[in-house]
């Protein structure tokens, strides 16, 4: 490090001396203002653009050109952005430089931001999907269970009806032969014993399962079915955006 210290210092020395009329010492010292110029026009287009940009930052932060035909709306404030920092004077040398820098930079996170977000929404939209899905699925296979319990139901009641109309008939002819051989007590006793199976053949063709199994039966399917919605909405809000 000391040798090419030395070998520079003896360089400039040895330019200076033959340089007589300050030509190098002038390019020097005009490489040296290029410099400082550059460093100050690209502050100055830095600050410029900040300022310029807060209204598309701010949009960008809100989700305004997220939403439907958002980036068209994005696209113009940027343009605008553009405009009026061509329209303002004093920028110096960096002035393109810095706007195409900016920009480019402004419309990557853009970009990021958009696809990080379509990316969210297309899984959230596959979430409420399979939501849907489930509760098809969940709404066929209710439907397929009232219908093989309907079934069951009325087999049952129609063969609880075929017995107890059989111990009618029965009951019916010893009353008509109580009748016959003038046991008049006992076939009175025989008729309320009828009456009392007419009874129960009317309310066991009562709609039954209707009036108080399906009561019971839609309570636990709708308690099931919000279960099931709660869990796959919690699984849905994991991937919604933040």
């Amino acid at each position: 490090h000391q040798k090419w210290s030395q070998m520079a210092t003896t360089e400039f020395m040895k330019r200076s001396f033959q340089d007589q009329e300050g030509k190098y010492i002038i390019d020097e010292h005009y490489s040296e203002l290029l410099g400082e110029n550059a460093s100050s026009s690209e502050q100055r287009c830095w600050q410029l653009l900040s300022k310029l940009s807060k209204g598309l930052n701010d949009g960008q932060q809100k989700g305004e050109y997220t939403k439907p035909g958002g980036y068209a709306i994005y696209c113009s404030h940027r343009d605008s952005v553009i405009s009026h920092y061509q329209s303002q004077p004093g920028k110096g040398v960096k002035a393109r430089d810095q706007t195409h820098r900016r920009i480019i930079l402004t419309t990557e996170k853009q970009r990021e931001k958009a696809a990080l977000e379509e990316q969210q929404k297309k899984a959230l939209e596959e979430k409420h999907k399979e939501l849907q899905r489930a509760q098809q699925v969940e709404g066929k296979r209710h439907e397929e269970r009232m219908q093989q319990m309907e079934t069951k139901f009325e087999e049952e009641k129609r063969l609880q009806v075929e017995e107890l109309e059989r111990a009618m008939e029965r009951k019916l002819a010893e009353q008509e032969d109580l009748i016959k051989k003038n046991y008049h007590e006992k076939a009175e006793l025989m008729r309320q014993e009828i009456d009392q199976l007419k009874d129960k053949i009317g309310n066991i063709s009562q709609n039954f399962f209707q009036q108080t199994a399906m009561p019971l039966i839609e309570t636990g399917v709708d308690v099931f079915s919000k279960i099931l919605h709660f869990k796959l909405m919690k699984s849905a809000l994991k991937v919604s955006p933040v």
